[in-house]
């Protein structure tokens, strides 16, 4: 069975890779990965055609994926954000041509129930399966996520494109401020781009109190993942409803404890690892947590534990198992 992928950017740092990429090497067939639309003609019956958003190059991709199941080809696509509102990047034509397409496919995945919900009212003729991300690969990160700083200090981390997450980060603004004095805490980005708004001045602070890492691929992305603390502030609107636990996985798996915005997904996380989980729903909240952390004295062994859950309910092998029962279905169609 031959199986493409294809994706609307092929750039190392998209989301492509995040989502259904970093796992293309435990699959249980060889995916080619494909920006080209052309390249999905070469499909015969029996093979599978994964397609990950839609590119405005691709034209009337619903008319040829309706071409493709009439020759046998087993088609699925998966949602990970609720890009019917999306703040950028998606104009009404490109949301309608990717909702037509979906409503081509033998199978449609997502990562949160939420997204589930709403495509059970777009497509409700169509299977739709959740499928979990999980926590990354433990050699996907660096073997010592601290070795540039003292002991003594205490870094803050951060990651993401702050140019496209900037009310979330207006968030942080009363922590920032707040730990202006503390001259232990340390803050760091990674994800960092030149000549874009800088995670500095979303926060108010000078570009100079940050350590950055500028955008890279997700591979080196998560080597540079560091520090003791991973913030995930969201703000609330109807796109962040839709957003996955990604992000606390990703700290997780770094050995680093994190303080989060109480959102949906992360609730669930906590219910999923029996934790009451460090979520805030007030600025004041942040400042309380991230004071309990530096006054506890267990800031370490929080950071063990919350590694040690990751893995225990979210093993990286959990997911490309997932996607394994669609390629077995898809075999068998």
């Amino acid at each position: 069975m031959k199986v493409i992928a294809l994706t609307d950017s092929i750039a190392p740092w998209h989301s492509f890779w995040i989502r259904f990429g970093q796992y293309i090497e435990d699959m249980p067939y060889r995916i080619e990965v494909h920006q080209d639309v052309g390249e999905t003609e070469r499909l015969k019956r029996g093979d599978m055609l994964f397609f990950y958003r839609y590119s405005e190059s691709w034209g009337n991709l619903a008319y040829k994926l309706r071409e493709l199941r009439k020759k046998g080809v087993f088609i699925t696509t998966d949602i990970d954000d609720c890009i019917w509102e999306a703040p950028m990047g998606w104009s009404k034509v490109r949301k309608k041509n990717l909702t037509l397409a979906i409503k081509e496919c033998n199978v449609v995945t997502c990562s949160t129930i939420e997204l589930y919900m709403l495509l059970s009212i777009i497509v409700p003729n169509t299977k739709i399966l959740i499928i979990k991300n999980s926590t990354p690969k433990r050699e996907s990160y660096s073997s010592n996520n601290k070795k540039k700083y003292d002991a003594n200090e205490t870094i803050l981390c951060w990651s993401g494109a702050p140019w496209t997450r900037t009310k979330d980060l207006e968030i942080l603004r009363p922590l920032a401020n707040w730990a202006k004095g503390n001259t232990n805490l340390r803050w760091l980005h990674v994800g960092h781009a030149d000549n874009r708004a800088t995670f500095a001045s979303c926060l108010g602070l000078r570009d100079i109190d940050i350590d950055i890492v500028k955008l890279n691929s997700y591979k080196k992305y998560l080597k540079n993942i560091r520090g003791n603390i991973g913030l995930a502030p969201v703000s609330s609107n109807a796109f962040n409803t839709y957003k996955s636990d990604i992000k606390l996985l990703e700290y997780s798996g770094a050995k680093m404890t994190w303080i989060a915005s109480d959102t949906p997904a992360y609730r669930e996380l906590c219910n999923r690892w029996d934790i009451e989980g460090r979520l805030c729903k007030k600025p004041e909240e942040w400042i309380e947590h991230l004071k309990e952390l530096l006054s506890a004295g267990k800031l370490e062994e929080e950071c063990k534990k919350m590694q040690f859950l990751s893995n225990k309910h979210d093993h990286y092998e959990n997911t490309p198992k997932q996607w394994e029962e669609i390629f077995k279905e898809a075999q068998n169609s």
